[in-house]
């Protein structure tokens, strides 16, 4: 991996189902502590700025790291105590994870840190990371068109900008079959089921995804504000389970 990668791991998860301790297992990324500074590249909502291509040396010097914790929990995560030298939002992304497939922003770690490896310029690495799940090459056909696109920026301003013209132009008409979507399962791979089938190829583009989730977006001078208006079978289903999401640091791009 030419970019080193960590986390904060906040315990909020079961570590069978964690997609950033499934991670560390393999030697792919490193854990850190609560308060433990960061000298790379952080994706955690505190950011003002999003990820772009100009954080390239950063990664490949420093490194890239997200925060590990539930997304039932946010308000238990100190994000004033984890700290970067340079913390960093993620634009607009559809998660891929069997939990949360087709929603806009609820990615886990390992689609995170792919997220962010992608857009700064590391297409090989995050597609190598994204292999160590059976669902990950998911992730990426999903969101290939809007990946290469932010990553074709110069600036964060610019990628900014690429989210919006694509929120306010890339809707279908229509959305796919609620049956194209593969069932719900835990959001990372078990370290034993290793002869489990991939449920997820021929996993329809994003534009197909769009309108799973409802959005809208409110305009205000230069300010764009993403509304993400789910269904009340999705809510439940997200309260139920304790599988590990990664934080949503994605929705705060809309208030910069």
């Amino acid at each position: 991996m030419p970019v080193p990668l960590a986390m904060w791991d906040l315990a909020q998860c079961d570590p069978k189902r964690c997609s950033g301790r499934k991670l560390a297992r393999l030697g792919c990324l490193r854990e850190l502590r609560v308060q433990q500074r960061w000298a790379g590249v952080a994706l955690t909502p505190n950011a003002t700025e999003t990820i772009s291509p100009k954080d390239f040396d950063v990664l490949r010097s420093n490194g890239l790291a997200v925060v590990d914790c539930s997304w039932n929990r946010l308000d238990d995560v100190p994000f004033a105590k984890l700290h970067s030298a340079a913390p960093r939002l993620l634009p607009w992304l559809v998660a891929a994870n069997p939990v949360n497939y087709g929603k806009p922003c609820k990615l886990t770690c390992a689609e995170a840190l792919a997220g962010g490896l992608y857009i700064a310029g590391y297409r090989d690495a995050a597609e190598e990371l994204m292999n160590k799940f059976k669902w990950g090459h998911g992730f990426i056909s999903l969101n290939r068109d809007l990946l290469e696109s932010y990553m074709k920026c110069k600036t964060s301003e610019e990628v900014i900008e690429t989210q919006n013209a694509w929120l306010t132009q890339g809707g279908p008409s229509a959305g796919p079959k609620r049956d194209m979507f593969p069932p719900s399962e835990s959001d990372s791979d078990e370290d034993d089921d290793e002869s489990s089938s991939d449920e997820d190829d021929g996993l329809p583009p994003l534009q197909q995804n769009l309108n799973h989730s409802r959005f809208g977006i409110e305009r205000s001078g230069n300010n764009f504000r993403n509304r993400f208006n789910e269904s009340e079978d999705d809510e439940s289903e997200d309260d139920e389970s304790e599988d590990d999401e990664t934080v949503d640091i994605t929705r705060r791009v809309a208030d910069l």
